[in-house]
């Protein structure tokens, strides 16, 4: 996995700037410690800080004390669901980007997930690639638009995580 993730780290050298990503906080929410464990050094492998929150109350702790730029955070946990814990930030006007992950997917828990507020949404298991790749193309999304405190479709669909940005006309 490591020669993987270091390539993809490449790739998205190619096509994202990286210097608008190193750096990026991202908090990590998962009761499965070495789910917590994956996703940190993945994540560190490619340039990021990672924060972590073992469930939804923590989580939402984490949030207030670090400011983290992303959330990966896990559906199915005690105290709080990952759902429950999306509601109450976007009931607080957190634009947060969310990535939900869930090992029990389903069509209902998938909308669910999106009437909630995620960003994106993933199965478990999930190609490190793929979590990477929506990593990089979250943290490049404009923010809000002024005044309305809401992203547009165009904003939210603007290009799949592994597409050059617009206006890249490498090829």
């Amino acid at each position: 996995m490591t020669r993987s993730v270091k390539a993809l780290t490449w790739v998205l050298a190619q096509h994202y700037d990286r210097s608008m990503l190193t750096g990026s906080l991202i908090l990590v929410v998962d009761d499965q410690a070495d789910m917590r464990a994956l996703l940190r050094d993945m994540l560190q492998m490619s340039d990021y800080r990672v924060v972590e929150a073992v469930d939804g109350p923590s989580a939402l702790a984490a949030v207030a004390e670090h400011d983290p730029d992303l959330m990966i955070l896990d559906h199915m946990m005690p105290k709080l669901k990952g759902i429950d814990v999306l509601r109450q930030l976007r009931d607080r006007q957190s634009h947060l980007p969310v990535i939900l992950l869930t090992a029990y997917g389903s069509d209902a828990v998938t909308w669910e997930g999106w009437a909630a507020g995620a960003s994106v949404f993933m199965d478990k298991p999930f190609e490190a690639a793929e979590l990477l790749g929506w990593v990089a193309s979250l943290l490049q999304k404009p923010a809000p638009r002024p005044g309305t405190g809401t992203l547009s479709t165009h904003d939210l669909m603007s290009h799949h995580p592994l597409d050059p940005p617009s206006g890249d006309d490498s090829e």
